[in-house]
């Protein structure tokens, strides 16, 4: 990752290494690791979001909530609907799910929740001037039951 403040590298880095760590807990397939999950689909979308708006302000909202997040964001800048962030659970349940309040604990849900959190997380990358999932590859081995798609 170049150019870009300080600032704006950091969120663009935390992107990449909470989206691994998602991965990481999704291969574990404990319930407790799949929960503990959601925390860092919520961050990487925060993080994506936070290095575009310090591009396009120099600053970003002190806030968790993808939703004013994405409001605070130039208009017509993100090519994605704000409605795709009504199929990832809202940033409170996220946190607490982070410390073992609330149950989502199944594989496959938390699977569908990581691929909608990549579309929402490339789109935002998308708008960021020079950083980018475009190229990037994803090898999931689909013969698990919990990543077969319809």
């Amino acid at each position: 990752m170049t150019g870009g403040s300080t600032e704006q590298r950091g969120f663009q880095h935390s992107v990449f290494l909470h989206l691994e760590a998602v991965a990481e807990l999704l291969l574990v397939h404990d319930g407790d690791c799949t929960q503990k999950a959601y925390w860092d689909l919520q961050i990487s979308c925060e993080s994506a979001y936070k290095a575009l708006l310090v591009q396009q302000t120099g600053t970003f909202p002190m806030s968790h909530d993808l939703f004013h997040l994405h409001d605070a964001c130039a208009e017509g800048s993100l090519s994605f609907s704000r409605d795709l962030l009504k199929r990832v659970p809202r940033w409170q349940e996220m946190a607490n799910l982070r410390y073992a309040q609330g149950t989502r604990q199944i594989l496959n849900e938390c699977f569908d929740c990581y691929v909608t959190v990549l579309d929402i997380v490339a789109g935002v990358l998308e708008a960021t001037k020079g950083m980018r999932l475009g190229n990037a590859r994803f090898e999931l081995k689909t013969q698990l039951p919990w990543m077969r798609r319809p």
